[in-house]
């Protein structure tokens, strides 16, 4: 599995640093089987729903919303299957056992 971590507000050496993971440009991101949206920076926000859909490579779009950023009524009518921030802490919660 191959994560991509995007992040238009964050300084990429210090997160190298702070954490030692690379972050990459939008333009790396593309045929993914699901997105984590984590932060709510406003270049996530602008992002139009046929960017999101054009950056999965199948029709079934698994998307992890934990800040509630994503427009869903756009979304699922595009076959997205849209986990809000309730589902991903109990995603998590399990994780962690």
């Amino acid at each position: 599995m191959e994560t991509i971590v995007v992040d238009p507000v964050a300084e990429g050496e210090d997160i190298v640093h702070e954490y030692g993971i690379q972050v990459a440009d939008y333009a790396y991101v593309k045929d993914v089987d699901a997105a984590i949206f984590a932060v709510a920076h406003k270049e996530f926000l602008d992002l139009s729903s046929e960017y999101i859909d054009s950056i999965f490579s199948g029709d079934t779009k698994v998307i992890m919303d934990v800040k509630g950023i994503v427009n869903k009524d756009k979304i699922i009518r595009k076959r997205h299957i849209v986990l809000e921030t309730i589902i991903v802490q109990a995603i998590i919660g399990m994780m962690k056992l």
